[in-house]
């Protein structure tokens, strides 16, 4: 039936949405996703319908296909442009969630600290930008800013669960002398630093006719 609509009608999205929904529940996911593609290309084009494709396309197992990773950034994009012109707010939340679902996805920890940041501004203290926030000071080994979004997700009510996980994530990052001491090169400095600083330190004690002898 759907598919008749869409072709009755193939210049507007309203089919290709509604084709889209009836594929998802019939589990052809792939199918879903071109129609869900059409949708978007299409006059009338609703937020929802991005999301829905950016939804389905990670839906998918790894590895995801060059081209549906772009199909998701030209989503986004597409979502910054309009909310940029037509100044809405909540569509530019929108992008930029979906955009770190794609640096989640791609591991891209700048993307992830990029679209975060911009959440931040945008949403701040929702479930979602805090946990993004804290993913980004676990993967910097930022303990001081895990330790301080654990402790501000407790305040905002988020799940026990949860909260506990960030937190005892939090407490498993060494601190910044720990981690330098970790690093055999730095530890070579330090010893390099001290032996030097010990030498200076000795012929300062030493008389000068001593040195000369």
């Amino acid at each position: 039936y759907y598919y008749a609509v869409a072709a009755a009608v193939p210049d507007v999205a309203v089919g290709f949405t509604k084709l889209c929904e009836a594929l998802e529940k019939a589990g052809q996911i792939k199918e879903a996703i071109v129609a869900c593609k059409g949708a978007v290309m299409r006059d009338g084009a609703k937020v929802a319908d991005h999301v829905n494709l950016v939804r389905l396309i990670f839906a998918q197992p790894d590895p995801l296909e060059k081209t549906q990773l772009e199909d998701v950034a030209a989503t986004v994009e597409h979502l910054k442009a309009e909310a940029e012109k037509k100044n809405l707010t909540d569509t530019r939340v929108v992008a930029f969630d979906l955009e770190c679902d794609l640096a989640k996805r791609t591991h891209n920890n700048s993307l992830l600290a990029k679209c975060s940041e911009e959440l931040a501004k945008l949403s701040p203290g929702t479930p979602r930008t805090l946990s993004l926030q804290w993913a980004v000071a676990m993967h910097n080994n930022d303990k001081p800013a895990a330790e301080r979004l654990a402790a501000l997700a407790a305040e905002k009510n988020l799940s026990p669960d949860v909260v506990n996980k960030m937190k005892e994530g939090a407490q498993s990052l060494k601190p910044a002398w720990r981690r330098a001491f970790t690093d055999w090169r730095v530890l070579l400095t330090v010893v390099f630093v001290v032996l030097v600083a010990g030498l200076v330190a000795l012929r300062k004690r030493t008389p000068f006719r001593q040195r000369m002898a």
